[in-house]
């Protein structure tokens, strides 16, 4: 938490006391820089082939009915860190979770939701960052309760399924593959929702 801006990325740990606790960003080190600087030469020839794989993963699902993949607005570029595709549930009539296990059950490694929105997290939520008083957030009266942004709860929750490109460098079988087993785990949504209810 310490290097990653005193963001708590491991809730699996448990919810602990994070009051004092100054986040900074020390997640690189010199080593690091060094070979950054040469992969940074690298950027776009690494950034065209995941463009080159997410435009064929977007042209090769669009027909899907519930799943929306990324649209890139005119006049704009996408780096595709990840892949996300808006998910909803009521139209393909599976519960997100289980179509993403049944994709990687498929062999296609996916996640569900990227991270829990910043104003969730228990800094917020207890509203104490520096002492036991609660500053910074005795200046003010601000809350952040759950609802306060009901789109990107909507999509953390139920709505964003993705693919992390950036961790991948699948050949073009391989994203074939992938195209293929979300087709399949599609086509057989109506037997998935079944297993979802018994």
């Amino acid at each position: 938490m310490i290097r990653n801006h005193g963001e708590n990325a491991a809730d699996e740990l448990g919810d602990g006391d994070y009051t004092n606790l100054i986040g900074f960003n020390f997640r690189m080190t010199e080593l690091s820089a060094a070979i950054g600087r040469e992969q940074l030469k690298k950027a776009p020839e690494l950034v065209a082939k995941r463009v080159e794989i997410a435009e064929r993963l977007t042209a090769q699902l669009s027909d899907l009915d519930g799943l929306t993949p990324p649209q890139v607005r005119e006049s704009c570029t996408h780096v595709y860190y990840l892949w996300a595709a808006q998910y909803d549930e009521s139209i393909v009539g599976v519960p997100r979770e289980m179509f993403a296990k049944a994709l990687a059950a498929e062999g296609v490694p996916n996640s569900v939701g990227y991270v829990k929105p910043l104003y969730l997290l228990p800094t917020f939520q207890r509203r104490i960052a520096i002492g036991p008083e609660g500053f910074p957030f005795t200046l003010s009266n601000i809350t952040y309760p759950e609802g306060l942004c009901p789109v990107v709860e909507r999509l953390y929750k139920s709505g964003i399924l993705e693919y992390f490109i950036c961790s991948y460098d699948p050949t073009d079988t391989q994203v074939e593959q992938i195209i293929t087993a979300f087709r399949k785990v599609y086509a057989e949504r109506k037997t998935l929702a079944r297993a979802s209810t018994a």
